[in-house]
């Protein structure tokens, strides 16, 4: 687990009322009663660390609890975050021992299945039979016990993973199954987008940015005393997003910038550190390359700026300009503010 991930879970500041949400629909389950559910925002807000923070009170309440963890690299092998999260269950069956001597439980003997059976010519009726067999495997863990099943950045599930969750969505009134997805609102997917539309509003969960109170608590928390007025005012340019605090408390930390002043822990310079750049860089890589292209000619622009600015300093028409605008202000970048654009995270510019 990443370090920040860990830090939330332990103390989840500023969630309190969406942890208590969660809470709630893990009491139904205990009780037998099943809800699909969606917990949204941009990245580093907190969405897997809430999450995480929840599955703890399934398991204390005697549910079993299953992770599927869905990346850009799992997009070329149908279902497998689901494969990978039902593996070994102790369902009918069981396991066996292949040639090799090693156990495979029920999720590796399909993956195996669907491998073996992958031709050119048959491979989308080897996905359906699959996804079938997911699914009776679901139903057969629920009647054992009721199941938290949570599926990790849909925006990166490839389109089975995608279906089969919604099929999931639909059978939940009639099984004891709690399904929470996570998404980020960028890459746009349709089949995601349909799959929230098919629930219930006070269903989807969409997080927040902290607010200068929760920051303070937050950083805090991480440096063990205090903040002082200019590490609050290096923080508040993260707009409450936690992990970019985390990046910037750990940059501080690690170049030696916090000093202790009067019981406050305060910077010792003006600027943010230097390797603080490549830290939130790599955070930004999932946005699409036009995006990124974007987003660095705007940087030149301050932190706000008008559409036709950017059009004449990329020298691109406005309705060109205007998906990849919608795609930075959908990830959390970019701010829309009427007239104007401006970016959401002063450190991010």
């Amino acid at each position: 687990m990443h370090v920040a991930d860990l830090l939330v879970v332990e103390n989840p500041i500023g969630r309190q009322r969406e942890l208590d949400c969660v809470r709630g629909w893990v009491s139904e389950l205990a009780a037998g009663r099943g809800r699909a559910v969606l917990v949204d925002g941009e990245p580093g807000i907190g969405k897997s660390s809430l999450i995480r923070f929840a599955t703890g009170d399934a398991e204390a309440a005697g549910c079993r609890v299953l992770w599927a963890t869905c990346d850009e690299l799992s997009q070329a092998f149908p279902l497998l975050p689901l494969l990978d999260a039902l593996d070994g269950q102790p369902v009918r069956g069981g396991t066996r021992t292949n040639r090799n001597g090693h156990r495979s439980g029920t999720g590796q003997r399909l993956a195996e299945l669907m491998l073996a059976d992958a031709s050119p010519g048959n491979r989308v009726d080897v996905v359906a039979a699959v996804a079938e067999r997911l699914l009776a495997l679901v139903d057969e863990v629920c009647s054992a016990t009721p199941l938290m099943l949570v599926v990790d950045d849909l925006q990166w599930a490839d389109p089975a993973t995608v279906s089969t969750v919604g099929r999931l969505a639909r059978s939940v009134r009639q099984i004891p199954l709690l399904l929470v997805g996570t998404a980020r609102p960028v890459p746009r997917r349709e089949d995601v987008s349909a799959l929230r539309r098919t629930l219930d509003p006070a269903s989807i969960l969409a997080l927040q940015g902290l607010s200068d109170a929760e920051v303070a608590n937050l950083v805090e928390s991480l440096v063990g005393c205090p903040p002082g007025p200019g590490l609050l005012r290096m923080a508040a340019g993260a707009a409450g997003n936690p992990l970019f605090v985390f990046e910037l408390v750990g940059a501080l930390m690690r170049g030696g910038d916090l000093v202790e002043d009067r019981g406050r822990a305060e910077v010792s310079g003006g600027r943010p550190p230097e390797n603080l750049s490549a830290a939130i860089t790599e955070r930004l890589e999932f946005l699409p390359a036009q995006v990124r292209d974007m987003l660095r000619v705007a940087a030149l622009l301050g932190v706000d700026f008008s559409v036709s600015e950017l059009a004449v300093v990329s020298d691109r028409r406005v309705n060109d300009l205007l998906p990849v605008i919608d795609d930075a202000i959908a990830a959390g970048v970019l701010l829309d503010d009427g007239p104007e654009l401006a970016f959401r995270h002063p450190l991010v510019r």
